[in-house]
């Protein structure tokens, strides 16, 4: 696991990186730093890790469509869902190469 803190998100989160389902549930953990003066800080914290699947499109997303030159084509991509409702879903286009 790793984690990390961010002191101005919802007052202070914590953020645990696992890839995997056993890391699930209760755990113990020390967060050490510095201060200004070259002190050392620790922060014991007991942490829960919560389950959390990725957002998901509610339907499948169409990839394909045959176009005309100089057409103008819109779409909708479908809604998304989030099971457990604790993350913030963001959705990146690209276009494709170039195809000779």
């Amino acid at each position: 696991m790793i984690g990390t803190w961010d002191q101005l998100k919802n007052g202070g989160t914590v953020d645990i990186q696992t890839g995997s389902q056993d890391a699930e549930g209760q755990h113990n953990t020390i967060i050490r730093g510095c201060s200004k003066f070259d002190d050392l800080l620790e922060m014991y914290l007991g942490i829960e890790v919560k389950k959390n699947t990725n957002p998901d499109f509610v339907t499948d997303v169409q990839t394909t469509w045959k176009l005309n030159v100089g057409d103008k084509f819109e779409y909708k991509l479908p809604g998304l869902t989030d099971t457990e409702k604790n993350d913030d879903p963001e959705v990146y286009i690209n276009t494709p190469d170039k195809r000779g």
